[in-house]
């Protein structure tokens, strides 16, 4: 056999076999994100519904339950709070808050700290919604930060009216 064809055969076999397994890549890992997606809803349908528990009846103290039920769960306890908060008010607002605090606020500080600016964005995107009064020293971390964290910072310590926090806007 000819040089030029044995290396033009061992070419063909080596990018049929690299398609063969590119292709076998791309079908488990999306398999892999459809179980994590079903896995994800399944878990938000959950948390929904001990939520709205929560809202429907605020004077049984469930609060504390719920964030000890799904502080591992803390992506999607965030989405869930993040879409609730936002359309009540009142005492199932602060219910909300309780879950937030009790749940999530530790890996929130913690995150204050992180090298990735999307988790420090999230961070101060989170303390924009469920800020008070005692927040108001994490959020002013943020403002030596980028502009972009630094301007949701600034938001969320407009919602604080203190004369301390209208000092450092």
């Amino acid at each position: 056999m000819n040089t030029s064809l044995i290396i033009v055969i061992h070419s063909l076999i080596f990018l049929l076999s690299f398609s063969v397994l590119l292709f076998s890549y791309l079908i488990l890992r999306r398999i892999v994100v459809e179980n994590q997606e079903k896995r994800f809803r399944e878990k938000y349908r959950e948390i929904e519904k001990d939520i709205l528990r929560i809202i429907t009846f605020p004077e049984q103290d469930r609060a504390e339950e719920v964030a000890r039920k799904y502080k591992l769960h803390p992506d999607v306890l965030t989405r869930v709070l993040v879409n609730y908060v936002e359309q009540i008010e009142g005492a199932a607002k602060e219910e909300l808050k309780k879950i937030f605090d009790s749940a999530l606020k530790d890996k929130c500080l913690k995150d204050i700290y992180s090298r990735r600016q999307v988790k420090r964005l999230r961070v101060a995107h989170l303390f924009v919604i469920f800020s008070g009064r005692a927040d108001t020293g994490h959020i002013l971390k943020l403002l030596n930060d980028r502009p972009v964290v630094k301007l949701v910072a600034i938001n969320a310590l407009s919602r604080i009216p203190t004369s301390q926090t209208i000092a450092y806007i």
